[in-house]
């Protein structure tokens, strides 16, 4: 099939580095999400990936601890969903001296 130039087709491409196989052959459209995860290392499905990084995000704080929360910014939790293809939240902190923010004294 064509449409607008291109030529669709079965074959499609995972994760850059994580993906098991390179290309990916799908089977049929029923099987994209899962072949994409399986495969390709790609959680195809927005709300998935969406709700997989609020629940890693919970996590994350929990193991910190100390009554840290995770930021609660839905604009922000979308844009980064739409930037990732597997996301993994990563916990990092930097010294108390350095701030983006600091007030002028």
């Amino acid at each position: 099939m064509r449409a607008l130039g291109l030529t669709a087709g079965r074959v499609t491409q995972g994760h850059r580095f994580e993906a098991a196989v390179s290309p990916v052959s799908l089977k049929d459209a029923d099987s994209y999400a899962a072949q994409m995860e399986n495969e390709g290392a790609v959680i195809a499905s927005f709300e998935v990936r969406r709700a997989d990084i609020v629940r890693q995000l919970h996590a994350a704080a929990a193991k910190v601890g100390g009554g840290v929360k995770p930021v609660a910014d839905d604009a922000l939790l979308d844009e980064v969903t739409g930037l990732v293809e597997r996301p993994n939240v990563l916990v990092a902190a930097s010294a108390r001296s350095f701030s983006a923010f600091r007030r002028n004294a």
